[in-house]
């Protein structure tokens, strides 16, 4: 039995935050639960303490990168992620969103790609 709140934890760059809304109803729509900061962050909370919460509370880790690239909290997420993909064997999953054609985002991960 899972004791994680959440099927994935959605790491995302902000500017690419309409596409991570969208990718988060279409989770829900098939019955899985996904950690979004917004949903989950409320003012005054102690932001690297939620973001460890979720990603502890996740069964699995999304990196979603935009046409930006990467943003500098999502480096400190995929980095944690990374750590927990080899001492909890969590895995790490490489989302390209709409119009990016990278071959390999995250070294050592297969990708997979989200489209609307």
């Amino acid at each position: 039995m899972s004791t994680h709140k959440y099927h994935a934890f959605l790491s995302h760059k902000s500017s690419d935050k309409e596409a991570l809304r969208e990718l988060k109803r279409r989770l829900l729509d098939l019955g899985l639960s996904a950690w979004l900061d917004e949903d989950e962050v409320k003012p005054g909370d102690r932001l690297l303490a939620c973001l460890k919460e979720g990603m502890d509370s996740s069964q699995a880790f999304i990196a979603c990168i935009g046409k930006e690239g990467q943003g500098p909290w999502q480096d400190l997420e995929i980095e944690a992620a990374l750590i927990e993909a080899v001492t909890k064997k969590k895995p790490v999953i490489p989302l390209l969103l709409p119009g990016v054609n990278v071959k390999r985002p995250i070294e050592g991960c297969t990708r997979a790609r989200f489209s609307f």
